[in-house]
C-alpha cells in the first residue's frame, strides 16, 4: 500500500505544469507613417515583426506582439498552450461599429515552470 502512495507522489511530482498568464499589458503604436496597414491581415508575421519578440529568463517567459483593433474595443490579453506552442491572444469583450483602427503593442509575462521552450506564435 506505502508502495502505491510513494509511487503516486513521484507521478505527480514528475508532471510539469503548463504555462499560465501572470500579467499583460497594452501601448498604443503610432503607425501613422505606415501606408500599407493591410498587410497586418494579408502578410500577419512579416507585418509583426519589428513588434515580435521572446526572451526566456529563468522560468518566465517575456513576450511581445503587435495586435489590431478599434479605437472602441475593450480587450485583454491571453495566452493558448496547445502542445509545444503558446498562442498570444486577445479576447475582445465590447465592439462598437465606428471603423478607426489601431495598433497595440501587447506584452505578455507567461510563468513557464517546467523551464520548457515553446514556439510562440501571435494571433491575429
Amino acid at each position: 500500500m506505502y508502495i502505491f502512495i510513494l509511487l503516486g507522489i513521484y507521478l505527480t511530482s514528475c508532471e510539469t505544469a503548463e504555462p499560465t498568464l501572470v500579467n499583460w499589458s497594452k501601448e498604443l503604436t503610432d503607425l501613422d507613417g505606415m501606408e500599407d496597414k493591410d498587410s497586418y491581415f494579408d502578410n500577419h508575421k512579416n507585418f509583426i515583426e519589428p513588434y515580435f519578440s521572446v526572451e526566456y529568463k529563468a522560468d518566465t517567459i517575456y513576450a511581445t506582439t503587435l495586435h489590431h483593433e478599434q479605437c472602441v474595443d475593450k480587450t485583454i490579453g491571453l495566452i493558448e498552450v496547445s502542445h509545444d506552442t503558446i498562442y498570444l491572444k486577445k479576447k475582445v469583450s465590447m465592439t462598437k461599429e465606428p471603423y478607426c483602427p489601431e495598433f497595440y503593442k501587447y506584452n505578455y509575462t507567461i510563468y513557464n515552470p517546467g523551464q520548457k521552450e515553446y514556439e510562440i506564435v501571435s494571433v491575429k
